[in-house]
């Protein structure tokens, strides 16, 4: 990425090192003045990490790696996913557009149906 060569920007991609399954990339600055932190993630890593914080509403701790198995569960495979989709994406000369396609709305679907139902249950 280009940001300034200065000492007080930093980025953390937690695409490659997921923290409980979360991924985004995160970039920092700071100063005398303060930390500034900015989240860049995909929608589908965004809806993930929407996922996580109802779990944790639920179940306290899930989105650290505590909390209930069954969120955890249900998190790491959604996180596995989406990765493997998105790297997919990256090499989309080697996958048909029609898989993708239907890969990532399987996701999503997978994702919605979670938040949407009233029990969260996996479905």
């Amino acid at each position: 990425m280009g940001l300034p060569r200065d000492e007080n920007w930093w980025i953390k991609d937690r695409r490659l090192e997921p923290s409980h399954g979360y991924r985004a990339v995160h970039v920092m600055h700071g100063d005398h003045r303060g930390t500034v932190e900015v989240q860049i993630r995909t929608l589908l890593q965004h809806q993930w990490a929407e996922l996580s914080e109802l779990f944790d509403r639920i179940s306290p701790g899930t989105k650290y790696g505590a909390g209930a198995p069954k969120y955890q569960q249900i998190l790491n495979r959604e996180s596995w996913l989406i990765a493997s989709f998105e790297d997919q994406e990256a090499h989309a000369g080697l996958i048909a557009p029609e898989e993708l396609e239907m890969h990532r709305r399987e996701i999503i679907e997978l994702i919605a149906d979670v938040v949407e139902s009233g029990s969260l249950e996996y479905p």
